[in-house]
C-alpha cells in the first residue's frame, strides 16, 4: 500500500492509537493529547503519517539492489525523470514489478524516460565501438653476448643503447608500427641467457604468444650450443605450436654467416612440424631487419590464433 494515497479513516486510527499514551502522562502531555483527539487534521497525525511514509520509502529503497534516489518531479509531474544534468532512474514501484515478474535486471531498472529518444535496447554499447586491445607477449631468448638486450632498447628507443650482460631479464612494453600501418604492442621479456639462468627459460614462455631467438651469426664456435637450446625450449610440451622468430644478429661483420649455413646450422628443419619459424638477417645495432621480423612474427601468432579458434569450433 502507498502511503501516500492512505484513506482519512486510516489516518485518524494512526492519531487515534498515538494519542492514549500521551494522556497518560497528564500535563502538557494530556492538553497535546486533548488537543490532538479533538483535532486530527493537525500536528501529531500529520507527524505519525510522515514518520511512517519515512519508514515505508526508506524500505522500498533497502529491497531494491540498485540505490534508488529521491528525484524531483518536472513541469509534467513524471517521477523518475530528473531536470537537468542528472541520469534518469526508476521509481521503487517500478523496479519491484520487475522483480516479481521474474525479468528485473540493473540496466531494466532504469528504465529509459521519454525525453532520452530511444531504448536502450537499439543504442550500441560503448565498448564495442572501441578497437579491441591486443597485447603480445613475446619472451627474448639465446645465448650470452647474442644481443637479446640491444635488439630490446633498439626498438623501444630507436637508438643504439650501450648495454651491459643481463644478470635476470629486462621487460619493456614497445608499441611497434607495422608495414600495414597498425600499431601493435608487444609486451616484450628479454631474459639473461647465462648457463645458470637457462633452466629459468621455460617459466618464462608458458602461455606466451612467440618466442625471439637471438644468435650471434660470427660466433660460430658455439653454434652447436645454440642449436641444442633452440631445439631444448621448442620441445616443451607447452610451447609445441608457439611461433619462433630467430634473429640472425650482427649480419654486418664481415664474417658473418650466411642464412642458409645458419638454418643448416641450427637444423630448423628438424623442428617440430607444429612449431612455425622464420629466420630474420638483423643488425640489432642499426635496427636493420628487425621491424620485418615482428611482421613476420605476428602473421604467424595472428595465423596461429585462428586456428586455435577453428579448433574450438569443430569441438
Amino acid at each position: 500500500m502507498n502511503p501516500r494515497t492512505l484513506p482519512a479513516s486510516f489516518e485518524l486510527a494512526i492519531a487515534a492509537q498515538c494519542v492514549p499514551p500521551l494522556r497518560e502522562r497528564g500535563g502538557r502531555s494530556a492538553e497535546l493529547g486533548e488537543r490532538a483527539e479533538a483535532r486530527p487534521g493537525q500536528r501529531l497525525w500529520r507527524f505519525v503519517l510522515r514518520r511512517f511514509r519515512d519508514l515505508s520509502e526508506g524500505a522500498s529503497r533497502r529491497a531494491s539492489p540498485l540505490p534508488l534516489r529521491q528525484t524531483p518531479r518536472s513541469s509534467r509531474g513524471q517521477e523518475g525523470i530528473v531536470t537537468g544534468s542528472a541520469r534518469p532512474v526508476a521509481a521503487a514501484g517500478d523496479s519491484l514489478r520487475r522483480r516479481q515478474a521474474g525479468v528485473w535486471c540493473p540496466l531494466l531498472a532504469r528504465g529509459p524516460s521519454p525525453a532520452m529518444g530511444n531504448g536502450l535496447s537499439e543504442q550500441t554499447p560503448l565498448l564495442s565501438s572501441l578497437p579491441p586491445f591486443q597485447c603480445f607477449h613475446i619472451v627474448i631468448l639465446g645465448l650470452d653476448c647474442a644481443g637479446k638486450t640491444t635488439v630490446l632498447y633498439r626498438l623501444q628507443f630507436n637508438e643504439f643503447v650501450n648495454t651491459v650482460p643481463t644478470k635476470g631479464f629486462n621487460t619493456e612494453k614497445i608499441k611497434v608500427t607495422l608495414g600495414n600501418h597498425k600499431t601493435v604492442t608487444f609486451h616484450f621479456w628479454d631474459v639473461g641467457g647465462q648457463e645458470k639462468l637457462r633452466p629459468l627459460w621455460k617459466s618464462y614462455t608458458r602461455c606466451t604468444d612467440g618466442i625471439v631467438f637471438v644468435v650471434d651469426s660470427v660466433d660460430v664456435e658455439r653454434m652447436e650450443e645454440a642449436k641444442t637450446e633452440l631445439h631444448k625450449i621448442t620441445r616443451i610440451s607447452e610451447n609445441q605450436g608457439v611461433p619462433v622468430l630467430i634473429v640472425a644478429n650482427k649480419q654486418d661483420l664481415r664474417h658473418s654467416l650466411s642464412l642458409a649455413e645458419m638454418e643448416k646450422m641450427l637444423a630448423t628443419g628438424e623442428l617440430s612440424a607444429s612449431t612455425p619459424w622464420h629466420l630474420q638477417p638483423t643488425c640489432a645495432i642499426i635496427g636493420d631487419g628487425l621491424k620485418e621480423g615482428l611482421e613476420k612474427l605476428h602473421d604467424m601468432i595472428i595465423k596461429r590464433r585462428k586456428m586455435l579458434r577453428q579448433q574450438k569450433r569443430k569441438r
